[in-house]
């Protein structure tokens, strides 16, 4: 048993002595056979080690419960004398607090806490727990000092201090484990654990709290499967919220919720349990977001993002709680129910069962997740300088919204923010990213409108119903209330409420209230302009009054921020009545011309009489009614050529307009959908069995919300839509006549590639010198499949998705012109779309179809190219989305070409081992030139731009693994490339992330070159390397508040002890084993103290 001195403050000393005063008043009243040994237990020995200052002292008691004890320490203090021996006042003792067994819970601890001399101390018996097989649940009984210790859940946290012999007491390691800053358990790490499985979260919030390593056995027995789901299941969600919160809380939050996502216990923390069904989130991109949360919080400074959106500690906290809940924005937010209730967000319901957080945090969780997307273009229009965000009312209302639907309204901002770095490109785009959002920031500020949520509104209800005399209050209040509090906000400093007051008479006059209104004009001469107008505008009839409801409400709301549904639900005044064929003949627009924002409003006031079914007026006629308002909805919802800028289109002069058309069509969309859906779905006389296959394709444009016209609740409801006529839409009919040959192939037919013949199959070689340029490629009548109809490729895309597998071998020439078009496009967005559907396409054709074809040569023409399309010719940012998609597309085209011989042949599939050989033969040629065309090119061409570097090296790693033994000739190039990132002084700080790249390249090599590598001059360089890697890694100077920096270092330094070992024992393997031992030898004598010996394992 370890032992070693604590240096005792002179409280502590005080506590201390009375303690053993107490232990021996008990002793000589010989109340129990064994004397009393007192020790400090747990997380006060270990903070003292540590210097780290602490208040509350565990102290277990040998042979009687803390509650006995503590009796007999009162029967002490009765006597004056002890009193004044420990000189103790009235303030230096607080009363006892009594905590009895409960055995129906996972504390089971008959505790008495208290204050003394300013301490909360809690006493309680030495124990030792037994599980059952059954239940989390231990039973406790008496233990030795050395069975407490061990049910502890640390070995840091198994250390005492003896009161008695005034040591520390070390019975199952944790002075070590001090030392080396690890985090170890007493018992087997699956032992500790599957006894409870909240000390995994536990350990997580030690190791993050004290800056600690966790031990790589007690990783794995963390991530074991029963440990996880008895996690999940079986320990109650309030206990994982406090042990969250207290990490969260701590002094370093980001390096709890690496190792939460490090270790893949994302789904068992933030889940909830009572939903067997659950969907679990993607956390491939939640680094970015914990990592831009402590880049903020880091960069703190007057003005800064993180000092205007976190203004409290609980702030502090709720932010990164908001970081831990970003990955479930990737799911959609929930329908509106029948009962017209709008169900809560899954994060919401993540916080409220998972985690058990307060209705405070679940409010602001519940409004940022729904607002989300609406901040987000509020920003962009920011970014464009559109005219709507110059007015000062539209913003000032939007912020109180948000705020009144979660509060906080700042936070809800920075979610919007985490959403944008989780879908963003890593930690390269935080500057730009920051950027942009400090911009928002400082325009709301310059504006006046941090603080619009607590604007005092200049009139209340009672003023406002006074002023129009004496109108009853109903449904026309708020919006009354809204105009005047919009008036107040464009006129800062204005106090005259009648001006504000003046605003609500068109509402309020559109409610039918009219006679009224006049009366309060005749009493009030400076209101009686007005009077004309409100006459007017009530004495329409009542389709024209919904029209001019509706412009007025896009008026009031449609800013390009706005939220189609909140469009929506701002809309009043409906008739009682309508049917189907009357809505039809007044929305559907005489001019077929008709501006996005005509189409908005029509489609505004469909969905909302449709979302009214109760005042539909049943009619004969009803299903064709139906059946035109499909068709019409479908068509004016679709984008116009006018949306998208392509690359060869003159210079944008109008950004702004266009982008506010893009917003207004993404709003339309949306509606018009919902109307769609509540067409087919919530009319009962609707037999829809099948639908238009117009309509159809209509969904289908709306089915990528990547595209640029389309929202994630738009995709949502197309897919759900299409789901339900699957048996129509998966279909040779469909597919292949409609879609294919009757929608596709016109659209495609001038811009057809000369490399195919019209067949679909490679053409002959031509002696006419190649294609450059020719100025038909800027005749955008050539191609009306990107100028015209700008959704034609999300059509083609999901056809190639969707087709069943059965039906591309009699159609697979219909899919080649418009892909290999799609492959040849200047437009670095289309080409991308082409290389995702090609590889999308390529596994479902044979090798024999792709060698009679000629498409195999066709595809790799096609896509070599593309390879070396890098800078300074190429944008970077372009190249770095066109790279790994040719290099994947090139990669599924070679296991398509030269299959694996099939594990059970058929006379149709067997074949010889010479053949077999021949296949084998030209797939290596195939990788060669890949290698030698992409990657030895590429990197000779653009070796000093270090993001295009660090994905050739990638992609080289892949292609290493293809070529397995075959890389060996190829060695003398590969080295000079990987060799020289790691090797630089530099990397370590500048970019770690490509130091790890080239590290798990040469590890690759190391497995596939081995033979070769035992080479003397091989060998001597690789040495040499990877021990200069290893000291520039380990003399890199990182900002301690750097913590996604400081971790990839660190993962780093691993990765280059598993090369280093690796090294040696695959040269030891090959040619100069000897050797080798001795070389090592050699650097670990000559450069002590750096920690070679670990690196090289010798």
């Amino acid at each position: 048993m370890a032992t070693t001195q604590i240096l005792l403050t002179p409280q502590e000393q005080r506590l201390r002595l009375l303690l053993l005063d107490v232990a021996h008043f008990i002793d000589e009243a010989k109340l129990i056979q064994e004397k009393i040994e007192l020790r400090f237990a747990g997380g006060w020995v270990r903070d003292k080690l540590l210097s780290i200052p602490s208040h509350d002292i565990d102290t277990a008691i040998n042979s009687m419960t803390g509650f006995a004890f503590c009796e007999q320490m009162q029967k002490y203090l009765d006597n004056p004398k002890n009193i004044q021996k420990h000189a103790l006042q009235k303030a230096d003792l607080g009363s006892l607090h009594k905590i009895a067994a409960n055995p129906e819970k996972s504390k089971h601890l008959e505790t008495v806490t208290t204050r003394i001399f300013g301490f909360d101390v809690d006493f309680v018996n030495l124990r030792k727990e037994v599980y059952a097989d059954d239940s989390r649940t231990p039973q406790m009984d008496f233990g030795t000092a050395e069975e407490d210790s061990l049910r502890r859940d640390a070995t840091i946290n198994a250390l005492f201090y003896n009161l008695h012999s005034d040591q520390v007491e070390d019975l199952c390691g944790g002075l070590e484990s001090l030392r080396a800053k690890c985090i170890r358990t007493p018992l087997e790490p699956l032992t500790t654990f599957t006894d409870d499985p909240l000390r995994v979260l536990r350990l997580i919030r030690f190791a993050s709290r004290l800056g600690f390593t966790i031990d790589p056995d007690v990783e794995v027995a963390m991530t074991d499967p029963s440990v996880n789901e008895a996690l999940k299941l079986k320990i109650s969600r309030e206990r994982v919220g406090v042990e969250l919160e207290k990490m969260l809380t701590g002094n370093d939050p980001q390096g709890a919720l690496y190792l939460i996502d490090r270790l893949g216990l994302y789904p068992f923390i933030f889940t909830d349990p009572t939903a067997p069904d659950f969907p679990v989130p993607s956390t491939v991109s939640w680094n970015f977001v914990y990592g831009l949360l402590q880049v903020l919080k880091v960069n703190e400074t007057p003005g800064s993002i993180y000092h205007s959106l976190v203004r409290s500690d609980d702030a502090k906290y709720i932010a990164w709680i908001l970081a831990a809940l970003t990955p479930w924005s990737s799911v959609p937010l929930p329908e509106r129910s029948a009962t017209g209730k709008l169900p809560p967000p899954v994060a919401a319901l993540i916080a409220r069962e998972g985690i058990k957080a307060n209705s405070k945090i679940c409010d602001i969780v519940t409004g940022a997740f729904r607002n989300c997307g609406e901040i987000t273009s509020l920003r962009d229009a920011i970014k464009l300088k559109d005219p709507y965000s110059q007015e000062r009312d539209k913003l000032g209302m939007s912020i109180r919204r948000w705020d009144s639907q979660g509060k906080n309204w700042r936070l809800q901002v920075l979610l919007a923010i985490f959403v944008e770095a989780l879908n963003g490109d890593g930690q390269s785009s935080y500057n730009e990213l920051i950027s942009e959002w400090q911009m928002f920031v400082i325009h709301l500020e310059e504006m006046d409108l941090m603080d619009a949520p607590s604007i005092k509104p200049l009139v209340n209800g009672n003023m406002l119903t006074k002023a129009l005399g004496g109108i009853k209050p109903g449904i026309w209040m708020k919006p009354a209330l809204d105009r005047c509090l919009e008036w107040q906000l464009r006129n800062p400093g204005d106090d005259d409420f009648e001006k504000a007051i003046e605003e609500t008479y068109l509402i309020v006059a559109c409610r039918g209230d009219l006679a009224n209104i006049q009366t309060a004009l005749s009493e009030n001469r400076s209101l009686q302009v007005h009077d004309m107008r409100l006459q007017s505008r009530c004495s329409t009839p009542p389709t024209e009054l919904l029209k001019n409801y509706s412009r007025a409400a896009v008026a009031m709301y449609g800013s390009i921020f706005l939220c189609p549904s909140n469009l929506l639900t701002s809309v009043a005044g409906l008739p009682e009545r309508y049917s189907l064929s009357e809505l039809y003949i007044e929305l559907k627009p005489r001019d077929q011309k008709s501006s996005k924002k005509d189409t908005l409003e029509n489609v505004l006031i469909l969905t909302s009489c449709l979302g009214n079914p109760d005042r539909i007026m049943r009619e004969s006629a009803e299903e064709d009614a139906i059946n035109k308002l499909l068709l019409w909805v479908s068509k004016v919802i679709l984008p116009d050529s006018g949306l998208i800028r392509q690359d060869e289109m003159p210079e944008d002069n109008e950004p702004a307009s266009r982008q506010r058309a893009l917003i207004l069509t993404q709003h339309a969309s949306t509606l018009g959908l919902q109307s769609l859906n509540l067409l087919i779905t919530q009319i009962p006389s609707s037999p829809q069995k099948t639908l238009d296959p117009q309509i159809l394709l209509s969904l289908i444009a709306f089915t990528n919300p990547s595209d640029p016209w389309t929202t994630q609740a738009a995709s949502d409801t197309a897919h759900s839509l299409l789901s339900k006529y699957t048996a129509q839409t998966l279909t040779s009919d469909f597919i292949i006549s409609f879609l294919l040959q009757s929608f596709i192939r016109p659209l495609y037919s001038k811009s057809k590639p000369t490399s195919i013949t019209s067949a679909g199959r490679k053409a002959m070689p031509s002696s006419a010198p190649p294609k450059r340029f020719e100025a038909a490629d800027l005749d955008r009548s050539s191609k009306p499949w990107k100028y015209e109809v700008v959704y034609s490729i999300t059509i083609f895309k999901w056809a190639v998705e969707n087709i069943p597998s059965t039906l591309i071998s009699s159609s697979w020439h219909l899919f080649i012109p418009p892909l290999l078009t799609l492959l040849d496009d200047q437009s670095t967005h289309i080409r991308l779309s082409g290389i995702h559907i090609l590889t999308h396409l390529l596994p479902y054709l044979t090798p024999k179809l792709l060698s009679q074809s000629g498409l195999d040569q066709v595809f790799e023409d096609a896509l070599m190219p593309i390879l070396l399309y890098l800078p300074n010719l190429t944008p970077p940012e372009e190249s770095l989305q066109l790279l790994p998609a040719a290099y994947g597309a090139l990669g599924v085209l070679c296991d398509v070409r030269y299959p694996p011989p099939p594990s059970h042949a058929t006379p149709q599939t067997e074949t010889t081992d010479e053949q077999q050989a021949q296949l084998e033969k030209e797939k290596v040629k195939l990788l060669d030139r890949i290698l030698r065309k992409g990657i030895f090119a590429g990197y000779a061409h653009s070796c000093e731009h270090i993001p295009i570097v660090e994905e050739l090296i990638r992609q080289l790693r892949v292609l290493i693994s293809r070529l397995g033994i075959h890389t060996v000739k190829h060695l003398k190039d590969i080295l000079p490339i990987i060799l020289p990132s790691l090797s630089d002084p530099f990397t370590p700080s500048s970019s770690p992330s490509l130091l790890l790249s080239c590290i798990l390249a040469l590890q690759t090599t190391v497995l596939n070159t081995w033979p070769r590598l035992g080479v003397e001059k091989y060998r001597m360089e690789v040495i040499k390397v990877i021990a200069v890697g290893w000291k520039n890694t380990t003399d890199a100077v990182v900002d301690e508040k750097d913590g996604v920096r400081k971790e990839g270092l660190e993962t780093v330094k691993k990765e280059l002890k598993v090369l280093g070992r690796l090294f040696v024992k695959a040269v030891e393997a090959g040619d100069g084993g000897e050797e080798v031992n001795g070389e090592v030898a050699t650097l670990v004598a000559e450069v002590q103290g750096m920690g070679m010996e670990e690196l090289f394992g010798v």
